[in-house]
């Protein structure tokens, strides 16, 4: 069992999002920093419509937005095994060098924990 767990937040046209998932997500799993199970989007679609890559209901999906605070796209959740967040919510992309820095950073010091 994985003791956290990375929720992204994103929308459709959201070019920051597409590019944090494209280039620093999908890479980071590829590479096995993060495992496939450690890794979920949330996407809003429009204010009514959330779909949720893995295994939650709607009501859960709307609250989890209102749950974690996230109002701004692309924002990166980092939850444990109970759903607690356990980190600072990551906002928005600078570069995608140093997105990745702070992810494997954030990563290791997770990995860490018991």
């Amino acid at each position: 069992a994985h003791h956290w767990q990375f929720l992204l937040f994103t929308i459709p046209s959201c070019s920051s999002c597409i590019t944090m998932r494209n280039q620093v997500i999908e890479p980071l799993i590829e590479s096995g920093h993060i495992h496939p199970m450690q890794f979920s989007e949330v996407v809003q679609v429009s204010d009514a419509d959330w779909h949720y890559v893995r295994g939650l209901g709607y009501d859960q999906i709307r609250n989890l937005k209102v749950k974690y605070k996230t109002s701004l796209f692309p924002t990166l959740v980092t939850i444990d095994a109970q759903g607690n967040k356990i980190a600072e919510n990551i906002v928005g992309i600078t570069s995608v060098e140093h997105y990745r820095t702070k992810l494997e950073k954030l990563i290791a010091e997770l990995d860490k924990k018991p």
